[in-house]
């Protein structure tokens, strides 16, 4: 995750990762960024989410 709002692929192949909390000034999140995450069962969304864009793969 940078600084600009947009969430890198610092969880990808993270097994272990079974949920996840969406910070709501988050804008985009990166191609494959949670790829490869197989345990991950649920993505929640902060109130007020910016979310604007979701990459390619990104939930693969």
């Amino acid at each position: 995750m940078s600084e600009n709002g947009k969430w890198g692929i610092k969880y990808k192949d993270n097994a272990d990762l079974t949920e996840i909390t969406i910070p709501n000034y988050i804008t985009s999140i990166d191609d494959e960024a949670f790829s490869g995450c197989k345990n991950l069962t649920r993505v929640i969304f902060e109130d007020g989410s910016q979310l604007q864009s979701i990459g390619v793969r990104a939930f693969v």
